[in-house]
This record gives structure tokens, C-alpha cells and sequence, in this order.
């Protein structure tokens, strides 16, 4: 027993040495970086911009990057997609994206007509770019993302397929100069009109229909008859919503402990168009909540529900009443001294017999 109880003290102080002295298989690093994360030119239509940005190799692997423009699509709800021109949708070439042309060094290599870069570890490479705007472009902000994309270079030459690696991407604005639009709403602002319970629940969508882009913040504020604060949600915290586009946005609002007529008010805040930091122009939706927690609509519903029992109980009496009367007063009231004709022959309608004297 002790002997067993030794071996296996043995062996695992020995799994330990084991574990200590043989070095773990080391894992490579991939690692991609951008020297600036964003730009913003200011064009006239016909005119050209330019930028550079530095690529970054940190990790201790070969790199091979994609570099490519892509379009910003924003769908109905706010949530971003990006579309490369020529690529994603052959023959599109209205957005940002194919503004911008890459002066990239002798080295880049291409595939799939795609400009690629080889980054050896801590290399440091500088690109340069330009952005013509057409001639014919409407005023207003136009976005773009210049991204650099790792991918398996061995794979795409056998053609069966490419691991991405991973992608990290520049935002580009461009403004086009010439009638500047700012118009900002929030609707539809749809919100529970009756709340049974602790929870009131709503929808909203901010739109910008302008050409602008902005920031905005939106504030959701429970309020009293008083238009005292009960309680106070943010909704939205500096959020860009692009020109041209929509954002939808949910949500809850608890209200436990409350009764009675509410005011549910939506505040959405952006930064005026040209004015200092510190100016701001409102938006601000009102809807009419009524709120009833459950243990009163329990209650509302049983005495309607008694009182519903209590009007059906009533009506059957009454009925059974009404029959009664009228089953008294289609009975006729027998006349004194005259015996009531049974409708049938009986012994005392045989006529009388005279006895002969």
C-alpha cells in the first residue's frame, strides 16, 4: 500500500519536472497596425485631396495585406455594411471608394486585381493616397473606408480560397463643398399607450435627411403631471448618424411602483451646424403613457368579474320572476257557484232518471 502510495508520488513529481523543463510550443504573433484611424477632407466637386498614413507590422509574422477602398452602406435599422466597387457589385462606381487611388511603393504585388503588400516583421510602410472628386458630385458628406486585410497568400494562388486574417480600416469623409443641408427628426417614436405591469416598452427612429453627417445623443425621461423626472434612460450616446441614413432604436423602461397618467418624453441633442462646441439643437417627441401594475388590474378584473357574476345572477332571477307573472295571469279566477267544466264526460252528466209511480 505505502509502496503503491510512493510510485505515484514519484511519477507525478516527476510529470512536474517534465512540465517545467520542456518549453511550451511557442505561438505566433499577427498583429497589423494604422498610424492615423481617420481623415477628413474638404473638396469642391471637380477638385482632388490628398493623405498618408503609415502600415504597421507589430507581430512577429510575414504579413501579406490587402489594400482596397470599400463604400459605407447604412441600412434601415443603422446597421453598417461595406461594399468595394467593382467587386461586391460589378459596375458601381458612385461612392467614395472610387474616389480614392493608392500610390503605393514598386514592390506591391497584386492578385485577383487586388493590390497586396508583403510586411516583414516591424516594418513600417508609408502610403500615400489621392481622392478625386467628381466633377458631378453632389454636396454634402461622403464616406468611405480604406482598409488593409491579411490573407493567406498560399492559399489564394491554389485557389482554394482565402483565410482572412483579420482587417483593419481608415474612415474617410469627404465633404463636398456647396448648399450644406442639416435635418435632423426623430419618428416614428412608437410607445406602450397602456401599461399593465412594470415594464414600458418603446421604439424609435432618428433620421437625418440631411447631407450632413452628425452626432447625436438621445435622452428617454419619464414624466409626472408636474413634468417632474421619474425616471431617465439614455438611449443613444454620441452616435453618427450619416447623411442619408436611419438608426432604430429599443427600448425599456421600468416602472415599478407607479400609477396613473404618464408623460413619456424623447430629447435626441446634436452639435449645431458651425456654431462652437457647447451649441446644440433639440429634438423633442411626446407621447401620453397610462400605467397600472398588476396587482390593481388583478383586482379591477375580479371585481368586474363579480360584478359580472353578480348582473348575470340578477337577470336570471328576474326572468324566472317574469315567468312566474305571466304563468299567474293566463290562469283564470274561478267564479263562485259555478264548478269548472272539466272538458270530459263524467258520472254527473248522464241524464236524470224519474221513477214511475
Amino acid at each position: 500500500m505505502h509502496r503503491n502510495a510512493r510510485r505515484v508520488s514519484v511519477l507525478l513529481v516527476a510529470t512536474l519536472l517534465v512540465a517545467l523543463l520542456v518549453p511550451a510550443t511557442a505561438s505566433a504573433i499577427r498583429t497589423i497596425g494604422l498610424s492615423k484611424a481617420s481623415f477628413d477632407l474638404s473638396l469642391a466637386a471637380g477638385q482632388s485631396g490628398k493623405g498618408e498614413l503609415y502600415v504597421l507590422n507589430d507581430g512577429d509574422e510575414t504579413l501579406t495585406v490587402m489594400v482596397y477602398a470599400a463604400d459605407q452602406v447604412v441600412d434601415s435599422k443603422g446597421d453598417i455594411t461595406y461594399s468595394v466597387p467593382n467587386r461586391d457589385k460589378p459596375g458601381t462606381e458612385t461612392g467614395a471608394a472610387s474616389w480614392v487611388q493608392f500610390q503605393l511603393p514598386a514592390s506591391t504585388k497584386a492578385i485577383n486585381n487586388t493590390p497586396y503588400l508583403v510586411l516583414e516583421p516591424g516594418d513600417r510602410v508609408k502610403l500615400n493616397f489621392e481622392v478625386n472628386v467628381p466633377a458631378q458630385s453632389p454636396p454634402g458628406d461622403h464616406q468611405a473606408l480604406l482598409f488593409f486585410e491579411m490573407f493567406d497568400l498560399k492559399q489564394a494562388l491554389e485557389g482554394t480560397g482565402s483565410t482572412i486574417g483579420g482587417r483593419i480600416g481608415a474612415r474617410l469623409r469627404v465633404r463636398v463643398k456647396g448648399d450644406l443641408v442639416e435635418r435632423m427628426d426623430i419618428k416614428p417614436f412608437v410607445a406602450d399607450g397602456l401599461v399593465i405591469g412594470d415594464a414600458l416598452r418603446y421604439t424609435f427612429v432618428v433620421r437625418n435627411d440631411g447631407n450632413i453627417d452628425k452626432l447625436i445623443n438621445v435622452t428617454a425621461a419619464l414624466l409626472d403631471s408636474s413634468e417632474n423626472d421619474k425616471l431617465k434612460s439614455e438611449v443613444v450616446t454620441d452616435t453618427s448618424v450619416y447623411a442619408g441614413t436611419t438608426i432604430e432604436r429599443q427600448g425599456v423602461l421600468g416602472v415599478e411602483g407607479l400609477i396613473g397618467k404618464y408623460t413619456l418624453r424623447l430629447t435626441g441633442e446634436y452639435p449645431r451646424e458651425g456654431g462652437t462646441s457647447t451649441l446644440t439643437d433639440q429634438i423633442v417627441k411626446d407621447r401620453t403613457v397610462w400605467i397600472f401594475p398588476w396587482w390593481l388590474a388583478i383586482s379591477a378584473v375580479a371585481i368586474l368579474g363579480m360584478l359580472l357574476i353578480y348582473a348575470s345572477w340578477r337577470q336570471a332571477v328576474k326572468t324566472a320572476e317574469r315567468h312566474v307573472r305571466v304563468r299567474r295571469d293566463a290562469t283564470p279566477t274561478p267564479q263562485p257557484g259555478l264548478t269548472e267544466d272539466p272538458g270530459y264526460w263524467t258520472p254527473a252528466d248522464a241524464p236524470e232518471k224519474n221513477d214511475p209511480e
